[in-house]
């Protein structure tokens, strides 16, 4: 019997290899048959589009045996495909271990959790998207970091952010020196850039976000008469000559990427939808000449993947766990409470600015009850509230004039320190109510995040929010 198959799979061997050799004068000699038939007609159209003749016919045989290889030993193994594979079981994991009860997700009654799961996945969905859209395409460049369908890390109605990954996505070694040019838009109140490198492992994300190293906002900014600035990124501040008036903003060599702020006072439309930003990134230096396109190679694409699988985990499956303890300072630990605004610290973990004070909370209401939220805008150029789901995605602001969730607040008069504010959070507004009133979107748990951008004074100064949870048709007796 052991004879029999040894013969049988040298005659296998036996026959590959004439075929092996003879294929392309077997193609050669069909193509030219003069019959007519389905098979004969595709292997002609395969044959021209190859390149016809001798040429056509040996790359139609070389694609004709990979196939018969791979369907007996499986696809040919490269670079990016491994590098895909790891991609695409990051996205496993992130389904099965990070919305998981380990992470708190898809606990409580069955609908909840059916529910709460589903959204998670949505926000996975945003996060593998963004991650595709700024890695595996060649850097620099600047990419839309959130808008109204991708949502994540704590996005904004007032405003927009965008990225550029600081990296050589595969590329040769580059010094880390880039030009950033824009222009202020027309209700532009605020803008903003900061440079991120990786986390430490020493803060609130434990390493998964990275960190802020260094930033610069419109105060410090050079404009031209058109409104219309420049940035020179560099390690070191090089010499005028080289700025040509642009501002420097330092980019240690660690820096792994650039996210910018623009926010817009187009109340009660949001900023995110009607707004536009002129904004774009290139090489400080980049050849004179003009460059000569080349395909992108299986390393590089291999490497981009990586790069893109690296921020799909830092922002899912490498996530801290909940942890009471690790939220920030500005962030009440108990519901229907808000923590005491505070600027976010440089060098910490996170996607915050660091001129801007935050104050944040989370809602825990049932259908008949209402928040009430009572504080006073310091002095600032800007300030807003905004409600997120456990995935720091904003609610649909898509219907914000019928149902707001977000709300942008009136900053004090020049002669004011503080300006006053009321807001109720309930599934639906009080009969009567004429004030600032935001929708649950139906959920009984949220949180509410407030935003004061350049906050001048002492932050023991900012006045702490005060809430109070009362029946949604006793609003008025409460205010």
């Amino acid at each position: 019997m052991l004879r029999i198959l040894t013969i049988l799979i040298a005659l296998v061997a036996i026959t590959i290899g004439i075929l092996h050799q003879r294929l392309p004068a077997i193609i050669d000699k069909l193509v030219t048959l003069e019959r007519d038939s389905t098979g004969l007609e595709r292997l002609r159209i395969g044959h021209a589009l190859a390149g016809g003749g001798t040429a056509g016919s040996e790359a139609m045989a070389d694609a004709i045996k990979t196939t018969l290889l791979s369907k007996i030993f499986g696809v040919r193994a490269t670079s990016s495909r491994e590098a895909w594979r790891r991609l695409t079981h990051t996205m496993k994991d992130a389904e099965q271990q990070y919305l998981s009860p380990s992470w708190g997700f898809g606990l409580g009654p069955a609908d909840f959790a059916a529910n709460e799961v589903a959204e998670g996945l949505l926000y996975v969905s945003h996060v593998t998207k963004l991650a595709l859209d700024v890695y595996l395409e060649k850097a620099p460049r600047f990419v839309r970091l959130v808008s109204p369908s991708q949502k994540l890390l704590g996005d904004n109605p007032d405003a927009q952010y965008y990225i550029a990954s600081l990296l050589t996505h595969g590329g040769p070694a580059q010094r880390k020196e880039f030009i950033v040019k824009g222009c202020r838009g027309n209700n532009e109140v605020y803008f903003s850039f900061s440079v991120h490198s990786p986390g430490t492992g020493k803060g609130l994300s434990s390493g998964a976000f990275e960190r802020v190293v260094s930033d610069v906002n419109d105060e410090s900014i050079k404009f031209d008469e058109n409104g219309c600035y420049g940035l020179y990124l560099s390690s070191t501040k090089p010499e005028e000559e080289v700025l040509k008036g642009a501002t420097w903003l330092e980019t240690p060599h660690d820096s792994s990427s650039l996210v910018t702020r623009h926010y817009f006072n187009s109340w009660p439309v949001p900023g995110a939808i009607s707004e536009t930003v002129d904004l774009r990134i290139e090489l400080a230096n980049a050849p004179t000449q003009n460059h000569v396109p080349e395909p992108v190679s299986d390393e590089i694409i291999a490497a981009r993947i990586d790069l893109a699988n690296d921020f799909i985990r830092r922002h899912t499956i490498l996530m801290p766990q909940p942890d009471p303890t690790t939220a920030p300072p500005f962030f009440a630990l108990l519901p229907n409470k808000i923590g005491i605004p505070q600027k976010w610290k440089r060098g910490e973990e996170g996607m915050g600015a660091v001129d801007i004070a935050y104050a944040a909370g989370r809602f825990r209401l049932e259908d008949n009850e209402a928040l009430i939220l009572q504080g006073a805008v310091p002095r600032c150029r800007f300030a807003n509230v905004v409600l997120w789901n456990r995935f720091l995605q904003t609610f649909d602001y898509s219907s914000y004039e019928e149902y707001p969730v977000f709300f942008t607040l009136d900053t004090p008069p020049e002669a004011e320190e503080y300006a006053p504010f009321s807001i109720i959070l309930s599934k639906k507004k009080p009969q009567g109510y004429k004030g600032k009133w935001m929708y649950t979107e139906n959920r009984h748990m949220g949180t509410i995040f407030f935003r004061f951008l350049l906050p001048e004074g002492d932050e023991k100064e900012y006045q702490r929010i005060i809430t109070k949870v009362v029946d949604v048709d006793d609003v008025a007796q409460h205010l």
